[in-house]
């Protein structure tokens, strides 16, 4: 018979007790180390901040990472739903490398999304991204969205980290993606938000009007074409021989877009043969896809006047109407206000310069083959503001694309280093300064 002194009793007690502690002990770390935020940011609606921690270590500050136009919460969403298993906290590689460093994240969605580790059923990406399409996004709320809401959203997202009683505190480091820094700027701007630093990846360097039509005229491939002429000293060159004298593959995803834009569906971008000689005026027999010195400026001022007929079409919605969202291939109905992007048009004062005064450090990272931004050079911020900024710098990371991601659609481990030592720089002991 087993007492009360004997050791399996004391065993058992102390199983017992640690079981009850356990028990007891886990609300309390789920409070104090929340996975996620709800933050209110209208009657009703919410949107979600996905919280990861630095394992056993006080954490050296909050980094909170806000997305560019798509808004989910993680930047490398599409990439990971095409895994063969899907890892919602895995996010490119991103959440590890940034609390191995010691950092908690804050990953901000924008409004009308579920949080997207609810959001991946289904085998495969096509299956996934339909689930996503039809079951995660709340079409009424994306339907009101415009970058003035999305910036409003943001503000309150950073009240709510600077009171919760997880994060309250921590020094605030943003990492903005793209039209994030957008946001970021307008509210540093107004004095809104006051983060210790900023560290942004493929960030808005001009304004986003110039983004815009940066994109929309595909001015990225007419200076990749002049390049390619240039390096091989050639007044015309077939798409692949001018791919070739560039080094890019001509099944990557720059060589598929620099073939579809000098190709046959754009009539008179392509020409004849006749002899030796490009001849713009005859399409009909001999026809191949070519850069030629001479037709760029037409191609360009036929694009910059497509341009202009799209922005004058945004211009003309009204703010009843809604635009819709493709992702990966799959259409979502209603993922803006009809307003959206004539708000993009209308957004022409540069980002940096919003930012004048700001004295806390900025580090700017681009992609050597970023399609989507004009690469600005690498070194201090050629900002034009009047209060010129305390610390800016621009890093260029080689073989990669506007996300720092290569042709995988994830960040190279080179990517990786080169956002945690940005955040390294800027990070300090202090603390942020109040909103």
């Amino acid at each position: 018979m087993l007492n009360r002194h004997s050791p399996v009793v004391a065993l058992l007690c102390c199983l017992f007790v640690c079981l009850l502690t356990s028990c007891a002990s886990t609300p309390r770390m789920a409070e104090r180390f929340p996975d996620h935020i709800s933050v209110s940011v209208a009657d009703g609606v919410q949107t979600e901040v996905e919280l990861a921690w630095p394992p056993d270590e006080v954490p050296r500050a909050l980094v909170v990472v806000l997305p560019g136009t798509d808004g989910y919460s993680d930047i490398y969403f599409g990439a990971e739903l095409a895994k063969a298993r899907y890892d919602p906290n895995r996010r490119g590689g991103l959440t590890e490398a940034i609390t191995r460093a010691g950092y908690v994240v804050a990953f901000v969605g924008q409004r009308g999304f579920r949080r997207l580790k609810d959001c991946a059923s289904g085998s495969d990406i096509r299956e996934r991204v339909t689930f996503f399409a039809e079951h995660c996004v709340d079409k009424r709320v994306r339907s009101q969205v415009r970058l003035a809401t999305t910036t409003e959203d943001y503000r309150k997202v950073f009240i709510a980290l600077s009171e919760h009683p997880s994060t309250k505190g921590f020094t605030h480091i943003v990492l903005p993606v793209s039209e994030g820094m957008y946001h970021v700027s307008t509210l540093i701007g107004r004095k809104e938000i006051a983060p210790h630093a900023v560290v942004a990846i493929g960030g808005a360097f001009p304004s986003i009007a110039d983004v815009m039509e940066y994109q929309m005229t595909r001015e990225y491939f007419f200076r990749l074409a002049e390049k390619a002429l240039e390096k091989c000293s050639a007044e015309w060159l077939k798409t692949p021989q001018a791919l070739a004298c560039l080094g890019i593959p001509e099944d990557s995803q720059t060589g598929v877009a620099f073939k579809d834009i000098f190709s046959i569906e754009h009539g008179s971008h392509n020409i004849a043969m006749q002899g030796n000689t490009p001849d713009p005026a005859k399409k009909t027999v001999g026809l191949f896809s070519v850069v030629s010195r001479n037709l760029i400026p037409e191609m360009r001022r036929l694009n910059k006047e497509y341009f202009r007929m799209i922005k004058e079409g945004f211009r003309a919605r009204s703010d009843e109407d809604t635009l819709f969202g493709n992702f990966r291939g799959i259409q979502i109905p209603s993922m803006w206000s009809g307003r959206f992007f004539a708000d993009y048009f209308d957004a022409s004062f540069p980002c940096l310069d919003m930012m004048r005064g700001y004295s806390g450090s900025i580090v700017l990272l681009y992609g050597r083959d970023d399609s989507l931004i004009p690469l600005p050079d690498q070194g201090p911020c050629d900002s034009k503001a009047k209060v010129p900024l305390a610390k800016c710098e621009v890093a260029v990371v080689d073989g990669v694309g506007h996300g720092l991601e290569d042709e995988t659609g994830f960040p190279t481990q080179k990517s990786l280093t080169a956002i945690v030592q940005a955040l390294n720089s800027v990070q300090s002991a202090s603390s942020r300064i109040p909103y």
